[in-house]
């Protein structure tokens, strides 16, 4: 007893350069996501480094020259960033009067910020308080 099996042939149509073009299509749309991605992680990253690089200095400005001695309007270092890039700091001071126990005095604060929209993207605003 012998079973046999016919099968019937099928035309087969060209799809194959079809295939291979829409696959093409969907890797290039995919790589050009992953490349968008990238560069903006990079592109923050830079902003990142920029506004630390100017919150650090500023930071260092308030403990090297002390709150009183700008609030007094000793001037305030410029911020230079990694590309050699000058930004001016401007300072605000502001004092409050307060007592604890019996002891009364003033509290001064100084907010020292920089601005720039090429190198801190919006709002560009770094603002460093102490």
């Amino acid at each position: 007893m012998s079973i046999s099996i016919k099968f019937k042939k099928k035309k087969m149509r060209g799809d194959l350069l079809t295939d291979a073009l829409f696959a093409m299509f969907i890797c290039m749309i995919v790589a050009l996501g992953l490349a968008y991605g990238i560069s903006s992680a990079i592109s923050n990253q830079a902003r990142i480094d920029a506004q630390n690089d100017a919150i650090l200095q500023m930071r260092n400005s308030i403990i090297s020259l002390g709150v009183s001695s700008i609030c007094s309007g000793t001037a305030v270092p410029a911020v230079v960033l990694k590309n050699n890039a000058s930004l001016a700091v401007t300072s605000k001071c502001t004092s409050t009067a307060a007592t604890v126990g019996t002891y009364s005095g003033t509290l001064q604060t100084v907010v020292l910020s920089v601005t720039s929209l090429q190198y801190f993207g919006s709002p560009g605003t770094v603002i460093a308080t102490d």
